[in-house]
């Protein structure tokens, strides 16, 4: 079987391999969708502390959530993707929060020690 377009010609094969990279790149959840929980953990419970010592500076707030975004290789909307997930599942909303607590306090604890 050939593969002909309506033109009547093939389309040469890196073409084709280029738009489904492109086109697996753009859908692939990774890139779009919404952060894994266990790395989501780690930058809201980096947030938590940030904003624990920073008060309700809203400016601060702003700059430090961009340098967390570098940090961890994200995007604010894929932040926010996730954070609209969670709001619409209160179900694993609850089950993230009892981790981050576990996170937080294992962090606070190996801190202490540390110090």
């Amino acid at each position: 079987m050939t593969l002909i377009c309506r033109a009547g010609f093939i389309p040469p094969l890196h073409i084709l391999l280029s738009l489904l990279l492109f086109v697996t790149l753009l859908t692939a959840p990774g890139c779009t969708g919404k952060i894994p929980e266990d790395q989501f953990r780690k930058v809201y419970t980096d947030l938590l502390i940030a904003q624990d010592s920073l008060g309700r500076d809203k400016q601060a707030t702003e700059k430090i959530k961009e340098a967390l975004y570098k940090k961890h290789g994200i995007t604010k909307a894929r932040f926010d993707k996730t954070i609209k997930y969670y709001k619409e599942n209160p179900e694993e909303w609850a089950v993230f929060c009892d981790s981050l607590i576990k996170e937080t306090e294992k962090r606070i604890n190996a801190n202490e020690r540390g110090n």
